[in-house]
């Protein structure tokens, strides 16, 4: 796709969140079409909604998470799998009090404060090792990243379904294309790696040993599947 996980991350948040303000603007003018053929009834507007479903959200954390202890919090679920057992209450709750300080996806928290804390860490480690940048966010990325539950429906943002279509689904589109197009025998699982490979490997540097080593792996389930989706 020709950018950086971030990058994606980023423009991929901006479109769906621009869609999604859209779109429950649209439901709340449809609901209010109804509701105001009473004149008794009062519109609903945006900041409504999100304060309903904000008091409704604390109601449930005070209701169902939040207990003496995290075995009487379980019993308030119907849960076959366990997935509500006492010790997974007690994380979850606690990721809650988290998320308030660290407002990320809690699947990143670790990399967020890795990359805060660069400078301490590479002092600390710089008798073993050097670690470069490309291993912890950038400033800008960290940014972005704080922004990303903040955005607004910037009128230059593409709403998501152009996106999904211009930079995810035609770009794959034409990946596939090229590959297709150029393997004589799409029966060859060996050709087929070997072209996979050479599009995939096309601009990283030799040098990057580990990175080359995982995109041939890669390149070789790819293979395999190919050919049997052909």
């Amino acid at each position: 796709f020709k950018k950086g996980i971030a990058q994606l991350n980023y423009n991929f948040f901006r479109s769906f969140l621009k869609s999604f303000n859209k779109r429950l603007l649209d439901l709340i003018d449809i609901e209010n079409k109804g509701l105001l053929d009473n004149p008794q009834n009062e519109p609903l507007t945006f900041n409504i909604i999100v304060e309903h479903i904000s008091r409704m959200l604390y109601v449930l954390i005070e209701k169902i998470f939040i207990r003496a202890k995290p075995d009487l919090a379980s019993k308030n679920f119907i849960d076959p799998r366990g997935r509500y057992i006492g010790k997974n209450i007690a994380l979850r709750t606690l990721e809650l009090y988290i998320f308030q300080e660290i407002n990320y996806s809690d699947d990143i928290w670790d990399e967020i404060l890795i990359s805060l804390n660069k400078d301490e860490i590479r002092k600390n480690l710089e008798k073993y090792t050097s670690i470069p940048d490309k291993h912890f966010y950038s400033g800008k990325d960290i940014m972005r990243l704080q922004t990303i539950y903040n955005l607004q429906s910037f009128s230059n943002a593409p709403y998501f379904e152009e996106w999904l279509i211009y930079e995810i689904i035609n770009p794959l589109n034409n990946f596939i294309n090229t590959v297709r197009n150029s393997i004589k025998n799409p029966s060859n699982e060996i050709e087929i790696y070997e072209r996979l490979s050479e599009v995939v490997l096309k601009n990283i540097e030799p040098k990057e040993k580990n990175v080359v080593q995982d995109l041939r792996s890669l390149c070789q389930q790819l293979a395999h599947f190919w050919k049997t989706s052909e």
